[in-house]
């Protein structure tokens, strides 16, 4: 409070008034305007505007781009596995009970093939590897990546956001956003080269 008091004291004695002349003055004087402190008031003005400008956008795209590297550290290792738990569970076969894939595919040799991929694949070109059919590729490996196919379809279709709200995944939202990507993908394995954010 004695600084308050002092600094007061202080102007008042640099415009030539003191205490007493305070108890006289009227609403009717004009107010009192201190150049120094409006120059001063400009340039910390300006100094924000600079500030809040340009870190809001470095700061946002920074913090959105980091977001953004974390979502996708992960997203296609855990949509794989998701995928692959969901062809390995007994939620897949009324979906492919009449497909002709597994006629010409022994259950066991799927089911191996299905343990293998989500053990093996971390990034998106193993993920690929599992689902494109190349020359070289027997009947029964065909129907085996297209089965996988299948169930990769199926469960980004019908089950895949259950999953996401129901699991411990952090970036919600963006496993969300990333559904229709990734599912254009699998039913176009060629095209399963990357993707963005």
């Amino acid at each position: 409070m004695r600084f308050l008091k002092k600094k007061i004291s202080h102007s008042m004695a640099k415009l030539g008034r003191n205490k007493f002349d305070l108890e006289q003055t009227t609403l009717e004087d004009e107010p009192v305007e201190y150049p120094e402190l409006n120059q001063l008031s400009l340039k910390i003005n300006k100094r924000k505007k600079m500030e809040d400008a340009s870190s809001a956008s470095g700061d946002e795209t920074q913090h959105q781009s980091k977001e953004d590297r974390l979502a996708m550290k992960n997203i296609i290792k855990n949509y794989a596995r998701a995928i692959a738990s969901f062809a390995l569970s007994e939620l897949f076969l009324p979906y492919v009970e009449e497909t002709p894939e597994k006629k010409l595919v022994r259950w066991e040799e799927f089911i191996n093939y299905t343990k293998k991929a989500r053990s093996e694949i971390q990034n998106i070109d193993c993920f690929r590897d599992y689902l494109l059919i190349r020359k070289g590729d027997s009947q029964e490996l065909v129907a085996m990546k297209k089965l996988f196919q299948l169930a990769g379809i199926t469960f980004i279709k019908y089950f895949s956001v259950n999953w996401i709200f129901s699991g411990k995944i952090v970036y919600k939202l963006f496993y969300l956003k990333f559904r229709g990507k990734l599912l254009r993908r699998i039913q176009n394995p060629k095209l399963f080269t990357y993707i963005s954010a």
